[in-house]
């Protein structure tokens, strides 16, 4: 998995918290994925939430976009979209041939290091 600081473009698929969602149910149409997020403390929820988006996306890869406003949302979405990414096939043939998954963190800059830690 890869992790890029910036704006998201058409191409990236745009996810969200949807409180309308059951926790753990992820909805797409087009570019745009509505997650459910569980009923956690802290930002574990945002974390479970991230992880059901990067499992939604991971064979197709790509890349998927979440917005940030504090240090804590941005460790929450990295390290839930890492948990997501993982694919326990590692040491299959095919797993060179797997599509990549990018995550795009769009936050202040003053957060930029906070996701590439």
């Amino acid at each position: 998995m890869r992790v890029e600081t910036r704006e998201p473009a058409d191409t990236d698929v745009g996810a969200r918290l949807d409180p309308e969602l059951e926790a753990g149910e992820v909805r797409r149409e087009a570019n745009e994925l509505s997650v459910g997020a569980p009923d956690l403390p802290g930002h574990d929820g945002l974390r479970s939430a991230a992880a059901a988006a990067a499992r939604a996306v991971r064979r197709e890869g790509g890349s998927i976009a979440w917005r940030a406003g504090s240090a804590d949302e941005v460790r929450a979405i990295v390290d839930g979209t890492a948990y997501g990414a993982y694919d326990p096939g590692l040491f299959k043939k095919s797993y060179a041939e797997r599509r990549e998954l990018t995550l795009v963190v769009a936050a202040p800059t003053a957060l930029h290091e906070v996701a590439h830690r």
